[in-house]
């Protein structure tokens, strides 16, 4: 594993439902993750659209809000969004705004799909 990777392994393996995973499952997330950086002010993700991944914060804030605006959660370090979407035909149902430059971790829906299917702490 290259240095990137394993600081995400490292990391993921820290946090639920991460944490409870075996070591093969981890390498494979950390492997196919993808790091992404979203400046304070940015839309991650906004209503309808199309959703690929499930986002793990690395560092920074991200505010998740309901359709009509309103502020539903604040996810910082370890926390976990767009599972929703992921599960509800692709599509974004709760928009996520970066509320300070943050550090995402994007695991792909079909790693996700598998987590789903193999561990009750992701179903």
């Amino acid at each position: 594993m290259e240095a990137e990777q394993l600081e995400v392994l490292n990391f993921i393996s820290q946090h639920p439902p991460f944490d409870e995973l075996p070591e093969e499952q981890l390498k494979k997330i950390a492997i196919h993750a993808e790091v992404a950086y979203f400046r304070q002010g940015t839309d991650i993700l906004k209503f309808g659209d199309t959703i690929r991944d499930l986002y793990m914060v690395r560092s920074g804030a991200v505010e998740i809000y309901r359709r009509k605006g309103e502020l539903y959660n604040r996810i910082d370090a370890g926390g976990l969004f767009g599972q929703m979407g992921l599960l509800m035909n692709n599509r974004v149902r709760m928009p996520a705004k970066a509320i300070e430059d943050t550090l995402v971790y994007c695991i792909p829906e079909n790693i996700f799909n598998e987590l789903c299917d193999e561990f009750e702490n992701f179903a």
